[in-house]
């Protein structure tokens, strides 16, 4: 097998095989009977893994062959979970060590290989088991997606964040202020209405820029006093006919009048099933701007021909809408589609920063290793190609750099309804929805208490069971208690608020030194007052790629961080000092942000840094 990129169809099976290669050849297997059974699984990943790729491309599966993929991809993450268990309690061991130390370490270990050795011989019954089943069904095989590095189309920043150059905007936008600033109206709400994609939030957002200075118009907390709703149908208020040429031909062909003439009929017959819509234009026009050969009259037909008329169902063009979001998800490369169904583990209207989203790409390991070039180039890449696809929209520029961006909340209904489909991510306001909600474990979990009643924070066992092999959490509240029941947590985000006591609170979070698998950490506290209580080591967490604390600085890292050997990320509050002068230690670090110098020592063991690309430090007092 060529990958070993994570999916959200797949699972963790390209990941899976290099792991099981690798246990093969440990020969103390051999003495437990564990050899021939993880040879066994090993061999049958590679077909079970082309007939889910097979399995992904469809768009109606039989129950039957559904519930198959379904079996197939969560075995896959129970054998990964049961091998880095055994990876964790057994280690590789001292390859220098000597006769008589390697027998005490097999000796001590023994028990933990035994455990194993059984568990591994279920999972090959379960196995069996579940491809008896797979024998009714015949499917073809499919390659694995390839991809070259690719920047941000240029021409797509300026599609979100110069509306007041948008043709078809003028027109709204003077009857609006017209409305707000008619003393004789005394209009004091102004309800902009309509599903989402019509362009609601663009019109506002010019109307904030125009009018913050009115003393027509108020801001509560930042937010324009305009009231948006998607709960009534509006059709073709916001863009005219002439907005939609323009948008199409200049992300398509580069310029408004671009467009070649045998391409004119079957460009309109498209832009008149888009229906007027902005980001379906916007959508359907990145898709097909960015096929390897765009102007092949062929494939525009298929694309016309793959979206329905838009003429029955209680809601005709909501659903053609959708409709078009779903073709350009189903278009993506599939390594794509797995980075783009994880922007679900953010909330709706959630600014994400890029340099955060690619660094848990990272730590989930859904960046193939063989497209080239290093990992976080890749990664980067995907940021860029998702950005000229427009599924997500550009937030923030920097010198010409997108850094951060938003998802539509149409996209977002997409993405979520693809993740509990593939099982790929779960969204709950408190943890009573998680119970009896879902029928697989949880593997990804979203918690947004600050939606609604938190209800109650303490979990049943049967929720508790679900949640035992979590990899991703994203957290909104106070409730820490879902901490203790994950191990395998790799990617980690926590906000934390106030509980109400009063005084400086502190929030125990402790309970990370024992997540073995943490690749990434985030802990953002929501509230100045909060002080935040790490463990006092933490040089078990021995993959720990990227650290990050915005919170309270009382108190200072864990002297043994200088010890995670694969750190590359480290950003802390500010005063946090320097570990002792060991900082140099620290081989990996390319990104160290926030520290204070403390003497000279410290400030010269930064030169052993070869890696540091990025720095930001600072003293109180001269050195």
């Amino acid at each position: 097998m060529a990958e070993t990129a994570v999916s959200a169809s797949k699972g963790v099976i390209g990941a899976l095989f290099e792991k099981l290669t690798k246990l093969v050849e440990d020969k103390c297997t051999n003495l437990v009977g564990m050899s021939k059974n993880i040879v066994f699984l090993k061999d049958e990943l590679p077909t079970m893994s082309a007939l889910l790729e097979k399995l992904e491309d469809a768009d109606e599966l039989d129950p039957v062959v559904k519930a198959w993929r379904n079996q197939v991809r969560e075995m896959a993450y129970d054998i990964e979970d049961c091998i880095d268990d055994f990876v964790h309690h057994v280690g590789g061991g001292d390859v220098e060590a000597g006769f008589i130390d390697k027998v005490s370490h097999f000796l001590r270990t023994l028990r933990a290989r035994l455990e194993t050795a059984e568990h591994i011989k279920d999972l090959k019954i379960q196995l069996i088991e579940i491809n008896e089943r797979r024998k009714r069904y015949k499917f073809n095989l499919d390659g694995t997606p390839s991809s070259s590095f690719v920047a941000i189309d240029p021409r797509l920043p300026a599609l979100y964040s110069e509306a007041a150059n948008l043709v078809g905007i003028e027109g709204p936008r003077e009857q609006v202020i017209k409305w707000l600033t008619d003393a004789d109206q005394q209009i004091m709400v102004l309800p902009i209405v309509g599903f989402g994609g019509l362009g609601k939030t663009t019109l506002a957002k010019e109307l904030k820029t125009l009018l913050t200075t009115s003393e027509h118009i108020y801001s509560i907390e930042g937010t324009f006093l305009l009231l948006m709703t998607c709960g009534m149908h509006l059709h073709g208020i916001l863009f005219g006919l002439f907005f939609q040429k323009m948008a199409w031909a200049v992300e398509i062909f580069g310029s408004e009048d671009g467009c070649p003439s045998q391409f004119r009929e079957i460009s309109a017959q498209i832009l008149k099933k888009c229906s007027g819509l902005p980001l379906a234009i916007i959508t359907i026009a990145s898709l097909l701007a960015n096929q390897p050969a765009p102007h092949k009259k062929e494939y525009w037909e298929s694309i016309r021909n793959s979206i329905g008329t838009w003429g029955s169902g209680t809601n005709p063009t909501l659903e053609g809408m959708r409709q078009i979001l779903h073709l350009s998800y189903k278009d993506l490369p599939r390594h794509l589609r797995t980075c783009f169904l994880y922007l679900g583990i953010y909330p709706e209207d959630f600014t994400i920063k890029k340099d955060d989203l690619i660094r848990q790409w990272l730590a989930e390991g859904f960046v193939y290793h063989f497209h080239g070039g290093s990992s976080d180039e890749v990664a980067k890449s995907y940021f860029n190609e998702l950005i000229n696809r427009s599924l997500i929209q550009p937030e923030e520029t920097k010198y010409g750099e997108v850094v951060s961006c938003r998802v539509h909340d149409m996209m977002l209904d997409l993405i979520l309804s693809r993740c509990a489909e593939d099982n790929f991510i779960c969204v709950a306001y408190n943890l009573e929805e998680l119970s009896g909600k879902h029928e697989f474990k949880v593997r990804r979990l979203l918690v947004d208490s600050r939606v609604g009643d938190s209800g109650d924070t303490k979990i049943s066992r049967t929720t508790a069971r679900r949640l035992l092999q979590l990899r991703s959490l994203q957290l909104f509240g106070v409730s820490l208690s879902l901490l203790s029941l994950s191990k395998y947590i790799r990617v980690l985000i926590l906000h934390l608020g106030k509980t109400g006591t009063g005084g400086n609170e502190r929030v125990d979070v402790t309970a990370i030194g024992q997540l073995f698998q943490l690749r990434y950490l985030k802990i953002v506290s929501l509230h100045h007052a909060l002080v935040i209580e790490l463990p006092t080591e933490i040089q078990g967490l021995q993959y720990l790629s990227t650290l990050e604390i915005d919170c309270t600085n009382e108190n200072s890292l864990p002297s043994d961080i200088v010890h995670l050997s694969r750190l590359s990320h480290l950003i802390v509050p500010s005063g946090i000092g320097l570990p002792d002068g060991k900082i140099g230690s620290m081989k990996s670090l390319c990104t160290l942000q926030k520290f204070e110098i403390l003497d000279i020592k410290s400030a010269i063991s930064l030169g052993e840094l070869t890696n540091l690309k990025d720095l930001e430090l600072y003293s109180k007092q001269a050195l």
